[in-house]
């Protein structure tokens, strides 16, 4: 039977995956352990040398759809791909490598049924290691670095402050969206890294409210192939700086979010830096320095950068302290 000649569910589960056959596992039973069980699984497959549609028919559950990209997509068009498929009321977006609680869904879909002024509800969550382990002490460290452990529960709006400068919001893994609210088609496809960000971002500017939920109802792993590891790498600061670069100054240009008009601003002269500072270390000093001379002509790397610095600093230091 054809999605079209269904009824359309209450949830899509979006699960973009590239080569994590065995991780892959253990997130598709999270989703189908979930006491709300109105729910489709779309996975998502960028390319992978091993094809996880022989995963899927093993299960052999008639709610998980597998699509399989001729290339790599790229993360970013990875999601966008998913999202094209998708059919529910809300989206859920869960990475490949991570895992939900059993009572993920029915807590966050919960508050955005009761009011359709809210555009998404999220959560808290914990951080395991490669093997499953609990690592209690580094996602305590994760909550207050991202300043949910001041957040109580219930509804926010407006909260760009939140998910743009808290960034407070994991749209990836920890989130449920209002399908109709985001337009995924805003979403450029080029963007290397950051397409959780930007998620937030297009939520909070549709000037609807977020549902908080202060329980770790997911698991984000951390491992040696995670997103988090691989910005360790050098060779890849530059593409990740890039891709931040186009997002701060989208959001900087938008007049729907223009309280944080100087965050951004900050953020995109903080990007522009890193970039040219990977350059030198790389002995490409002439594309360095070619790099900040268009930035300081395009005004990304003025004086007031600096005291954005410092304003940002004290305020943030306070709300964490």
């Amino acid at each position: 039977m054809s999605n079209n000649e269904t009824s359309a569910p209450t949830v899509s589960v979006l699960i973009p995956t590239y080569n994590r056959p065995v991780y892959l596992r253990a997130a598709l039973a999270s989703v189908l352990a979930q006491s709300f069980g109105d729910f489709e699984v779309i996975v998502q497959d960028n390319a992978s040398e091993i094809d996880p549609g022989e995963i899927i028919a093993a299960i052999g559950d008639p709610r998980i759809h597998c699509y399989r990209n001729a290339a790599d997509l790229g993360i970013t068009g990875n999601i966008v791909a998913a999202a094209a498929h998708a059919r529910g009321k809300y989206v859920a977006i869960l990475g490949d490598d991570d895992v939900w609680e059993p009572d993920f869904l029915s807590e966050l879909v919960a508050p955005l049924e009761a009011s359709p002024s809210l555009v998404l509800a999220f959560c808290d969550h914990g951080i395991i290691d490669g093997a499953g382990r609990q690592e209690a002490a580094v996602a305590d460290k994760v909550t207050r670095r991202f300043r949910r452990h001041l957040l109580r529960a219930g509804v926010y709006c407006p909260f760009d402050e939140i998910a743009l400068v808290a960034r407070s919001i994991c749209t990836i893994s920890g989130a449920v969206l209002r399908r109709d609210d985001i337009d995924w088609k805003a979403i450029p496809v080029e963007m290397r890294w950051g397409v959780d960000l930007y998620l937030a971002y297009l939520a909070a500017r549709t000037e609807k409210g977020c549902y908080y939920v202060p329980r770790r109802l997911s698991q984000y792993r951390y491992h040696k192939g995670s997103a988090a590891s691989s910005l360790k790498r050098v060779d890849q600061r530059v593409n990740n700086a890039r891709s931040a670069m186009l997002y701060w100054e989208q959001m900087l240009r938008d007049g729907k979010i223009q309280r944080n008009k100087t965050y951004f601003a900050m953020k995109l002269g903080d990007n522009a830096i890193v970039i040219a500072i990977a350059l030198a270390r790389a002995g490409r000093w002439r594309e360095a320095l070619g790099e900040l001379r268009r930035d300081w002509a395009a005004g990304m790397l003025s004086p007031r950068i600096l005291l954005y610095h410092l304003l940002y600093a004290l305020r943030l230091h306070r709300a964490t302290a």
